[in-house]
């Protein structure tokens, strides 16, 4: 399952993933990902940090209570910058 808030890096990586043979299903929030979570078997989840509803670390927090062994990985568009002084 992808879930990210930004449709168009869903569409890229759901085209990628079923192109090499894998079923996806995909959400644009974390609370449509956590529902879809719960009515299907999931192998996996990969999350966006920043989402609309729940981020990738609230629903990280509730898969871990509900489904512990579920693998997650979560991704961001984000950069950080550092500077030193």
């Amino acid at each position: 399952m992808l879930a990210d808030g930004g449709p168009r890096i869903l569409e890229i990586h759901d085209l990628t993933l079923r192109s090499k043979g894998y079923t996806v299903l995909t959400a644009q929030d974390g609370l449509i990902g956590i529902t879809l979570i719960r009515k299907h078997s999931i192998d996996v989840v990969v999350l966006g940090l920043k989402m609309a509803g729940m981020d990738g670390n609230q629903v990280t927090q509730v898969l871990m209570n509900e489904q512990p062994n579920l693998p997650v990985v979560i991704w961001t568009e984000y950069l950080m910058t550092y500077r030193t002084v």
